[in-house]
């Protein structure tokens, strides 16, 4: 399997471009009722709980949205859940893991070739009910391989899924200790966008990685080519050059320097605008539904560094 994140310049432009139009501000917009929908469900069979590990609880809203999104059945949700939960963890450098991690691709990916087929096999040009159409088009053009098209499948589910419904997560760590801000997210769509902002600012959910491709010193520090760089955005957003007052979380505060939490430059996040909605969308909900919430700990982490 290739990640897009491994292409590189016309290749990786390539499919980029194939991609965008269906992840534009537009079309994000175009899915709120669809998230609307995905987590008033939710919450309808999560809420009476009382009590429940909010995780586990939001792991389910972003496989759902992104299931809808390029027509995967219901059904299916259990076993790619599991396995992006496992994918999640393909980071963190523990090389006891690698057998589990085999099995979680061998899972995504033959959900992936299995929804192919059977799209393909009553597809028809000018079909386009959902994502899945529009990729489908685009091999059918002559604008990627097969594989290709099965890989940016993969990509769209494992980048959906495992740092939204972690940022959604350190939102609501945030939120208990912060009763006021969080009943005005339920009141308040906008002002949850800020929440978002700023959770991601403070926290960030990931540790991004770029190869050199030539020599580079930096503060004296030498860096030859093919050397692998880690950038730990929760920690770029408590910088003081960042933010005034890194360390106090603010979501009214005048963002001079956006947070870095969807990347920069030419791999910056292709699904951000999908993700903002939903996180804002979800909360809004959640906020709604959930009324002075409380933590009993603990809170769990993950190893750093990853996705966490």
């Amino acid at each position: 399997l290739s990640h897009i994140l491994a292409y590189s310049g016309r290749d990786h432009q390539r499919l980029r471009d194939i991609l965008a139009p269906a992840l534009t501000p537009r079309r994000a917009n175009q899915h709120r009722p669809l998230m609307r929908e995905v987590i008033s469900d939710l919450l309808d069979e999560w809420a009476p709980k009382g009590a429940f590990d909010f995780e586990e609880f939001a792991s389910h809203f972003p496989i759902t949205v992104m299931c809808k999104l390029i027509g995967a059945p219901p059904e299916m949700i259990p076993s790619l859940r599991a396995s992006l939960e496992t994918l999640g963890l393909s980071v963190s450098m523990d090389p006891s893991l690698t057998t589990a991690l085999d099995e979680a691709v061998r899972v995504v990916d033959d959900a992936a070739q299995a929804l192919i087929d059977e799209r393909e096999a009553v597809w028809k040009p000018g079909d386009e009910n959902d994502l899945l159409d529009l990729l489908i088009e685009a091999k059918a053009s002559g604008g990627m391989t097969r594989r290709e098209l099965a890989d940016l499948l993969i990509f769209l589910l494992v980048a959906g899924y495992d740092t939204s419904k972690n940022i959604l997560t350190l939102i609501m760590y945030e939120m208990v200790d912060r009763p006021e801000d969080y009943a005005r997210c339920a009141e308040d769509l906008e002002f949850c966008s800020k929440v978002l902002d700023e959770t991601m600012r403070i926290h960030g959910a990931t540790t991004t990685n770029r190869l050199l491709t030539e020599d580079v010193t930096y503060r004296d520090v030498h860096m030859p080519a093919g050397t692998m760089l880690w950038f730990p955005w929760s920690v770029i957003g408590r910088d003081p050059a960042a933010a005034e007052n890194p360390d106090s979380f603010d979501p009214g505060r005048d963002r001079t320097n956006p947070h870095v939490g969807f990347a920069l430059g030419p791999h910056m996040c292709l699904g951000q605008f999908i993700a903002r909605v939903q996180l804002a969308e979800g909360l809004h909900q959640i906020a709604r539904r959930i009324t002075r919430p409380r933590s009993s700990g603990p809170q769990g982490w993950r190893p750093f560094p990853g996705v966490w």
